[in-house]
């Protein structure tokens, strides 16, 4: 008899259960107290960064806590620079959250929004370039 681990990509692996008897299997999976996610939002070059990345910082750090289907405080969200496309600049906002009390989507929802709410004070749109494929 064997046991199956279904990773992410789609395959299955098969492990003998005689080998599982010899061994410690840890599931890096299974949701913990804090997960984190990542959300991209593609912006024109033509804006200097440091102004961008300011502006979305500012926009995760208005929501930290503010309840508890809001982003966590600790560890600190931030804002990168995760590539960059013909005249575009694809900026990832991370941030971390309970998945507990809330879902990735919601966190995705909420961040998001206040992201938008941010640049549109500012007078920044978004790209409607498409990225480079995955």
């Amino acid at each position: 008899m064997a046991s199956h681990i279904h990773p992410l990509r789609g395959n299955s692996i098969a492990i003998p259960n005689s080998a599982i008897n010899n061994c410690t299997i840890i599931n890096y999976m299974r949701p913990t107290a804090v997960s984190a996610t990542s959300i991209p939002l593609t912006i024109g070059a033509e804006i200097p960064s440091a102004n961008v990345i300011t502006i979305l910082q500012a926009s995760i750090e208005a929501i930290v806590e503010l309840s508890p289907k809001h982003p966590l405080r600790d560890p600190k969200p931030r804002v990168i620079i995760g590539s960059t496309f013909i005249g575009n600049v694809t900026y990832l906002l991370k941030c971390s959250y309970n998945p507990e009390v809330v879902t990735v989507d919601d966190i995705q929802n909420v961040v998001t929004t206040s992201a938008l709410d941010y640049l549109a004070d500012a007078g920044i749109q978004l790209s409607t370039a498409l990225p480079p494929p995955s």
